[in-house]
């Protein structure tokens, strides 16, 4: 863009002493006058374009970063929010705003959770949990002498469904139907 305007500017100037050799009733001095008003206005127009070139670029540049903040807080907002339940809900997971987590499964009589907080990166949570065991026995992780118990629960949208989310985790035992957490699972929303 900058080697047509110099260009341009060039022509402009190498122009004007030929126009003004055709204009014979013109003296020397009127002629280089000439010249210079025109390479003035070359010179003011090139500014000008410049000029409004530079107020797009700002504009389209404050536009972009607002479009990368907003993708940035898109990406970081946890997607799995609800509750979510897996094989006839035998096996839930429920993800509140609030930074609280609990997992259920029943297993046959009896029901196995997981309770605690996460902390989200893209597309994964890290729990601490706090609590676990059954209706008839609970361990406070809490008191542990190496520290409260981790999990690494991912998760990830399924196009076009906001229904369904795919879950996998490997600190989940299998259900009694055999079922894996291992790797991905569809929940629906409950």
């Amino acid at each position: 863009m900058k080697k047509i305007i110099f260009t341009l500017f060039i022509a402009a100037l190498l122009c004007g002493p030929l126009t003004a050799k055709d204009n014979k009733k013109k003296d020397n001095s009127s002629e280089w006058k000439e010249v210079g008003d025109q390479g003035k206005k070359a010179l003011k127009e090139t500014g000008n374009f410049f000029k409004d070139l530079g107020k797009k670029i700002g504009d389209g540049a404050k536009e972009a970063a607002n479009d990368v903040k907003e993708a940035a807080e898109s990406a970081n907002e946890v997607k799995c929010i609800g509750k979510w339940g897996f094989n006839k809900n035998t096996t839930t997971i429920e993800v509140k705003s609030n930074g609280k987590i609990e997992i259920r499964q029943k297993q046959g009589s009896d029901t196995y959770f997981w309770k605690g907080t996460y902390t989200s990166t893209l597309k994964m949570l890290t729990i601490t949990v706090e609590s676990e065991g059954t209706s008839s026995w609970t361990v406070s992780n809490e008191t542990k002498s190496d520290g409260p118990k981790k999990m690494r629960l991912t998760y990830s949208t399924i196009k076009d469904d906001d229904k369904a989310m795919k879950f996998s985790c490997t600190d989940i035992p299998d259900d009694a139907d055999g079922n894996s957490f291992a790797s991905s699972k569809i929940f629906t929303k409950m």
